[in-house]
């Protein structure tokens, strides 16, 4: 009888831990991407930027060079921003290169060091970058990821234009 006892003691306990679904494992953190590139018209009258992503497509972009289009003041100038998404932004290594083309002819090109832009808390940081001389010809716009464990590559256009 003790025997018979022990046991279903010993079943009591065992037996709602073996009832329990196994824990799921928990997913890695997502790793290093480059989430989006946006656009804004720089004005050099007030020094202020545009608020309308000219990389969305649904902003008119025609003889921007003299205020036309949805402009509204003349810019020859645009704020790139490039969002890069990861874990932690804590003594990471890394680069983020963006490049900004009007046909063949490079616009501007800057190198991003990911360690030069700590963030403990966030998931995401936002990397700018002033393109001039822009205005009549599309803008092709590309940014790199590259480090240990960091790839990725994105790319938006902004269609300026221009003509009578």
């Amino acid at each position: 009888m003790r025997s018979l006892a022990t046991f279903a003691l010993a079943f009591a306990l065992v037996a709602p831990a073996a009832a329990q679904p196994a824990a799921k494992p928990v997913p890695p953190p997502p790793g290093f991407q480059i989430k989006g590139i946006h656009a804004f018209l720089y004005f050099h009258r007030t020094g202020g930027f545009g608020d309308r992503d000219l990389t969305d497509g649904q902003t008119a972009l025609w003889n921007t060079i003299i205020g036309e289009g949805d402009a509204g003041m003349p810019s020859t100038a645009m704020l790139v921003k490039v969002e890069l998404g990861g874990p932690t932004f804590a003594n990471q290594d890394g680069k983020v290169v963006v490049v900004a083309k009007a046909g063949k002819k490079t616009l501007a090109k800057q190198t991003f060091q990911i360690g030069d832009y700590f963030e403990e808390g966030g998931q995401a940081i936002t990397l700018p970058m002033l393109v001039t001389g822009v205005g009549c010809d599309e803008v092709t716009l590309t940014a790199t990821l590259s480090g240990k464990g960091k790839k990725g590559a994105a790319t938006a256009k902004v269609p300026f234009a221009c003509g009578e």
